[in-house]
């Protein structure tokens, strides 16, 4: 069979354009070459994860016509609905495994009450599968080796584990493996397997072995890489299993396949732990989903969802559709977003604990965080950013290769309101355009550019990612920035206030996101410079937003860089990029006004149907008034934003955040207007003294006259360390291991008396410290010899 001799070729690029060339030359494809189809089918998925990949334009269209749900191979695996193939144990997530090990027990029955202890069982695959579909090996012993599914449903699921999968050892053609069929293959990835499918029942006669390739290669693919066409595929399948509709089907005629493509992205994808495992195992392994394209998918999931017609159908208030009743009661959101919803809070509240006190991730992990963060709480943006998205990555495959990309001048305004919610792409981010004509584009003189930054950009930047201006020219680009006016979108906070009452706990990741440790050392520094103090000694010893110890871990062996280096990386341009959206839609007067009228402590009905619960990190916005933590992180990130005047991208956005925060009653009064320069300096040198930044030493002359006294009197006389012991460095006669022993102690009492962790710069850290005492191996020693000589005496 042509199909199958083309995954036998070693050159993912050549096996790509072969196969794909067969499949949609085939006419048809009889039942002996269907059923040696089937017996491949997990070579074929595994080598399409190699296909990923590939940069190629025209195979990247061949790929997306090939696997499109409309495509050839679609009636195919369609028209097997035997559960023939297995996914093996070892390779479902942990969320996913404890409820298959937990149905594994044969007097264990799914029920129908709303019960905590089932709600991960009764949200899982096997709510959608049976409990039929556990899969056990041959013989006496019957051990479970993973899920049997059909040739759609293991299509769906390996596609959707491209996202956490890691790249997998191609064998060499040669090799004597046996079949892809081997039984036992799936639970330990023995011989003759792919090591993450089989077909059911195979028995290892299915003729020769896996794909060609190089030996102990991994395909040129890394884990978390973004790829263009798995992107427009799995927009593909959200179009085909999730379709829009003005309004929602009834859930007796939701199709299986829709089922089962909402739960692999709830258990591999969002929420891949069950709620009882979550704090034992928040600390010790780092997490898939931070990587770039998981982070991404989920943004794209997510938008689909939110951006379906029939969710404004029953949650919007409308002219035609009003509800006078009790906020909440009357509205309703589609059964995929309350699944998926609060799942995608629940995912960044651990994954903002974790990086409280992990500092592998970069910028780029940060600001793609934030941009979901962003999608979830402004759902009368999300029509118009969708369109945006499927105009850069379109499902529907095209018949001819697009040509090369070029740049050239945008024919239509910048559409300010959706800057900074960019989809994650390689190269210069792009812009997206008003479908307006009344607005006007930023234009700056010529004249006010200063040579030296005209001769640092690039033939491809064109917004000028260092552009430098004068403080003239700032002056004259935020008044041609203020006829850039907001696009309005589909709807307001008011329209949506049930939607805000409902996920309000959402809202409530303000200051946590804002005091995230990347961004307040990214906000510091430039707030240093807009103040113009020089960079000191102890510039990220601030309280309250940052550790010092971060400035190495965050920036790596090299020295922090400085401001004006900062504001020539791309990646701190598209994080000032998306804090300026944040503000921009925390500014809006009518969303603080929906907000402010909401209980405090209520996070919203449809979070507490799914079990959130309000703890750290989501911290409420409003006391009586904003509260004081939160009117500071706004402050410092607002300081940063206007050293970043300069850079011609960021105009258009700082104006219209600037715009909205001199008209909002809450902020009003607290910041500067952009166009006000000469208030810039005084404002970030207030903020600075206000969180306990110093300013670094004048010139020697001037300190020589200064007065003896005053300066004694600015040096404190003595030290104290003020913080829970747990964050005291290993001190004289303490051991290490000692603490840690300490450490889980005071962790598991803290359990058992239901205490939240203390948050602190460096990380969660039990409430109760008499524990670390022991880490003090003479007094333990003394402790165990006198416990010993009562017992024993």
């Amino acid at each position: 069979m042509a199909l199958l001799a083309a995954l036998q070729l070693p050159s993912d690029a050549e096996s790509c354009r072969r196969f794909c060339q067969e499949a949609l030359q085939a006419r048809h494809v009889g039942p002996a070459e269907q059923r040696q189809l089937y017996e491949r089918l997990p070579w074929l998925m595994q080598r399409l994860h190699g296909w990923f990949a590939l940069s190629n334009p025209g195979l990247e269209e061949a790929v997306l016509r090939t696997f499109h749900p409309q495509g050839p191979l679609s009636p195919l695996f369609a028209a097997m609905e035997t559960p023939a193939f297995i996914f093996p144990l070892r390779k479902l997530p942990p969320r996913t495994l404890k409820t298959v090990l937990a149905a594994s027990n044969s007097n264990f029955r799914f029920r129908d009450y709303n019960n905590r202890q089932m709600e991960d069982l009764n949200q899982s695959l096997l709510a959608v599968l049976g409990m039929d579909r556990l899969s056990r090996t041959s013989g006496t012993s019957g051990e479970l080796e993973g899920l049997a599914l059909t040739a759609q449903e293991f299509v769906l699921t390996t596609l959707v584990y491209f996202l956490v999968a890691e790249a997998p050892v191609i064998k060499p053609s040669g090799s004597s493996s046996g079949a892809t069929g081997s039984s036992g293959a799936s639970g330990t990835g023995g011989t003759g397997s792919t090591g993450w499918g089989q077909q059911q029942g195979s028995g290892g006669s299915g003729g020769s072995g896996g794909p060609g390739g190089t030996t102990g290669s991994r395909g040129g693919r890394q884990q978390g890489m973004l790829s263009s066409t798995f992107e427009r595929l799995l927009l593909a399948h959200l179009h085909a299993y999730l379709p829009h509709r003005q309004y929602e089907v009834a859930r007796a005629q939701e199709s299986r396949a829709s089922l089962f493509l909402t739960r692999l992205f709830h258990e591999f994808l969002i929420e891949q732990r069950p709620q009882s495992s979550v704090s034992l195992v928040l600390q010790c392994f780092s997490d898939v989903r931070l990587q770039p394209a998981a982070l991404h998918s989920c943004r794209l999931v997510l938008l689909h969802i939110i951006a379906n017609p029939c969710l404004r159908q029953g949650c919007e208030e409308t002219a035609e559709q009003l509800m006078f009743a009790a906020r909440g009661r009357n509205a309703r959101i589609t059964r995929e977003l309350s699944m998926l919803g609060p799942a995608v809070l629940q995912m960044l509240c651990e994954l903002l604990r974790k990086l409280q006190s992990q500092k592998e991730v970069g910028l780029e992990t940060i600001s793609s965080m934030t941009r979901l963060w962003l999608i979830l709480l402004q759902p009368w943006k999300a029509p118009r950013l969708y369109q945006w998205y499927l105009s850069l990555r379109s499902p529907e495959p095209k018949l001819e290769a697009p040509a090369p990309a070029t740049r050239s001048a945008p024919t239509r305004p910048v559409d300010v309101a959706l800057l900074g919610l960019e989809p994650e792409m390689a190269g210069e981010p792009p812009v997206p355009q008003a479908l307006h004509w009344r607005h006007q584009f930023l234009k700056v003189p010529k004249d006010f550019v200063e040579e030296e930054a005209l001769g640092a950009l690039s033939a491809t930047t064109r917004l000028a990612a260092a552009a430098g201006l004068t403080a003239a020219a700032v002056q004259v680009a935020a008044s041609s920035a203020q006829a850039a006016q907001l696009v309005p979108g589909d709807g307001d906070a008011i329209s949506w206030r049930n939607y805000v009452a409902g996920f309000q706990g959402a809202y409530f990741l303000l200051e946590s996101i804002l005091s995230t440790p990347l961004h307040a050392e990214l906000c510091l520094e430039l707030a240093r410079s807009c103040a113009g103090w020089d960079r000191g000694p102890g510039l990220l010893a601030n309280v309250g937003l940052t550790a010092a110890s971060s400035a190495r871990s965050s920036w790596g062996n090299a020295p922090a860089p400085t401001a004006q280096q900062l504001l020539r990386q791309r990646n701190a341009i598209q994080a000032l990029k998306v804090l300026a959206q944040v503000l921009l839609c925390f500014s809006d007067t009518q969303l603080l006004q929906v907000l402010h009228s909401c209980p405090p402590q209520d996070i919203g009905v449809w979070l507490l149907e799914y079990g959130v619960v309000l703890e750290h990190p989501m911290l409420p916005i409003f006391e009586d008034s904003l509260r004081p933590q939160l009117l500071m992180a706004v402050s410092v990130t607002w300081a940063a934003l206007l050293a970043a005047a300069p850079v011609v991208e960021l105009q258009p956005l700082l104006a219209a955040v600037s715009r909205q925060l001199q008209h909002s009653p809450h902020w009003a009064g607290h910041f500067p207007a952009l166009e006000e320069t000469s208030k810039h300096k005084p404002f970030a040198e207030t903020v600075l003294k206000e969180i306990g930044q110093a300013r670094p030493s004048e010139p020697a002359a001037s300190a020589a006259a200064a007065p003896a006294a005053a300066f004694a009197a600015a040096v404190p006389q003595q030290l104290e360390f003020r913080g829970p012991e747990w964050q005291r460095p290993v001190r004289g006669g303490e051991l290490e291991q000692l603490l840690c022993i300490a450490y889980w102690l005071a962790n598991a009492i803290d359990r058992m008396l239901g205490r939240c962790p203390v948050m602190t710069p460096c990380g969660p850290v039990p409430q109760t410290e008499w524990p670390r005492v022991l880490g003090n191996w003479k007094f333990t020693l003394f402790l165990t010899i006198a416990l010993l000589l009562a017992v024993l005496w």
